[in-house]
């Protein structure tokens, strides 16, 4: 039987689940959902910079592709993807 405490999830297959999260997030009609601001959350944790996670959150109050695709960039760069 699996037991999740003898087979952890590797670091980067969550980082990669929270990313998901977040480009998934301009495909819904309401984007600020706990799933998103909790993937938001997780990720800025683990960065030792904010300005795309503060990008983000402003495209989460204001809207705007341009926004998006700006906030995902920085967000990119500040995990090293």
């Amino acid at each position: 039987m699996w037991n999740a405490p003898n087979h952890p999830i590797p670091e980067s297959q969550i980082r990669a689940e929270h990313l998901r999260v977040l480009r998934s997030a301009i495909h819904l009609d309401e984007p600020n959902t706990s799933q998103v601001l909790e993937a938001l959350q997780y990720l800025e944790a683990r960065s030792l910079r904010t300005g795309g996670f503060s990008a983000f959150r402003r495209w989460l109050a204001h809207g705007g592709d341009d926004r998006f695709h700006d906030a995902m960039n920085a967000i990119n760069r500040h995990l090293g993807n």
